[in-house]
């Protein structure tokens, strides 16, 4: 599966990281394409014909991610364009907003923002060039966590985690399951948020 999508860019050279943190970057790499832009019809059959879900306990992951996949592959590119302009690019305030300021302060490029780019800077992590976004946007943050993943540095990852991601996350899901018009991003909504609870308890026992 591809998804090129990365917001951000680093400069260091990554470590070489285990099979199971490559498939959580993997996860965190997709949920930013698919956040960033509309998908394309290539990454919607790759989504689809993706294999099962393993080795998650109990959790709902696995089965958000076949409700994923199933929404994949009944997806058209051109309805799904309309769908992610509709919710999230709109003259005035989007229907979803994908920027952690709004979720933690009500506000664009409030106090966490300011937060998350001198976390940024101490990484050695920038905004790509032509990228207009917030830094705080979903796919930024998740791509920052990709690019923590393969620097195989889990310290790290748990403190960006805990301090840009997790405390907002849950409520970005609430907002896409309680938007009627959203297919595929009703379905990545819920898949997002299953995928970060399993990242924040598997932090949590690392503590």
């Amino acid at each position: 599966m591809s998804a090129n999508a990365s917001p951000v860019e680093t400069a260091r050279t990554p470590m070489e990281p285990l099979p199971e943190d490559i498939a959580r970057a993997d996860m965190y790499a997709l949920i930013a394409a698919l956040f960033y832009a509309a998908p394309s019809a290539d990454l919607l059959k790759a989504i689809a014909s993706a294999a099962p879900l393993a080795g998650q306990g109990d959790t709902v992951l696995p089965q958000t991610w076949e409700d994923l996949k199933h929404a994949a592959a009944r997806a058209e590119p051109q309805s799904l364009r309309e769908e992610y302009d509709g919710a999230f690019i709109t003259i005035g305030e989007a229907p979803v907003m994908l920027f952690g300021s709004h979720y933690l302060t009500g506000f664009l490029h409030e106090k966490p923002l300011a937060d998350l780019r001198r976390t940024l800077a101490r990484l050695g992590l920038a905004r790509k060039d032509g990228v207009h976004e917030p830094e705080d946007h979903v796919a930024a943050v998740c791509d920052v966590m990709r690019h923590l993943i393969l620097d195989s540095d889990f310290e790290a990852q748990g403190a960006f985690f805990a301090a840009f991601i997790q405390p907002w996350y849950a409520k970005l899901a609430d907002r896409l399951e309680a938007t009627p018009a959203l297919t595929l991003y009703r379905e990545l909504g819920k898949f997002t948020r299953a995928f970060l609870d399993v990242e924040g308890a598997s932090f949590a026992i690392e503590e």
